[in-house]
């Protein structure tokens, strides 16, 4: 009943309309157009203050953030720590904040705590490259090899040149004892830090644990060359050596250690394990019989 009552007037204001008055009713409309304009006022004001409160709190944290990180370079963790947490707590719960206070828990070990916060910031920010990486870091540093591989794989996706992705995912298959996986992300290492044999001697390694001995003989011997004062250098190349039965080989790369670091020194290592099947040979007894006096090292 009432729906057609409603329609039926339609219908007579459509056939009968009001005619037109010479002056329209402004007065109306500029009170409602005045109080829409003091309500844009208002809101315009609000929004000026809560910009300046977001500005006077980024500042705040950015005051805390730099005390944090001068209490972190004096060793004072926990006092780093209790000065972020109170901002958390106090409902400042920027980013920057969460990820200082996770690299502090990382420092702590205390890696459960850490992983959450940056959960947190990828919750909402999931392109913070800083929290993926720190990310991958707490949990390999937790052992949790699958989650940080995966991390570290969805940060390589989107920047394929991250050495620091790659670096991590290397460690992550080789705690997963999975060598032969991590060798491309090493030999791209290389490529990429080229400037940094601690990288070639990684990849070295890798191939040991693959019994590639080849491999890594041909890596170690340009090290070697080019640092001839790192002694792990002369023992593993001389062990690959070994392993590929170039026996005339290793006891050479050995006595060039024994100039050089002492025939004492470079005879523990051959009563190692890793020498067992050589001892007796006489290139090795020989330089583990003569007397360290007659071969003092070589500075």
């Amino acid at each position: 009943m009432t729906a057609g009552y409603i329609t039926f007037l339609g219908l007579t204001a459509w056939r009968h309309p009001t005619p037109k008055r010479d002056t329209p009713p402004v007065a109306a409309d500029v009170g409602l157009s005045a109080g829409s304009r003091h309500g844009e006022a208002r809101a315009i004001e609000a929004l000026v203050t809560n910009i300046q409160s977001l500005v006077e709190r980024h500042g705040e944290a950015q005051k805390a953030l730099d005390m944090a990180s001068a209490l972190i370079n004096d060793n004072q963790l926990g006092s780093a720590a209790a000065r972020l947490e109170a901002l958390l707590a106090s409902g400042m719960r920027f980013n920057p904040i969460r990820i200082q206070l996770a690299r502090i828990y990382l420092l702590q070990k205390r890696f459960d705590e850490s992983a959450r916060l940056l959960m947190d910031v990828l919750a909402t920010q999931p392109d913070t490259d800083a929290a993926r990486l720190l990310l991958a870091r707490v949990l390999l540093e937790a052992h949790h090899w699958k989650p940080a591989l995966t991390v570290t794989k969805w940060i390589l996706a989107k920047d394929p040149y991250n050495s620091e992705a790659h670096d991590l995912a290397a460690c992550a298959y080789i705690g997963m004892k999975q060598p032969g996986w991590a060798i491309p992300h090493l030999r791209k290492l290389v490529t990429l830090l080229r400037d940094d044999p601690d990288v070639s001697g990684r990849l070295a390694e890798a191939y040991m644990m693959l019994e590639e001995y080849d491999e890594a003989v041909a890596i170690l011997s340009d090290l070697l060359q080019e640092n001839s004062r790192d002694a792990s250098l002369y023992y593993r190349l001389a062990v690959c050596l070994l392993h590929t039965g170039q026996e005339q080989r290793a006891a050479e790369v050995l006595a060039r250690a024994s100039e050089r670091f002492g025939r004492s020194f470079v005879a523990s290592w051959i009563h190692s394990r890793e020498f067992a099947a050589v001892r007796d040979h006489p290139l090795f007894r020989k330089l583990v019989e003569e007397p360290a006096g007659n071969n003092p090292p070589r500075p």
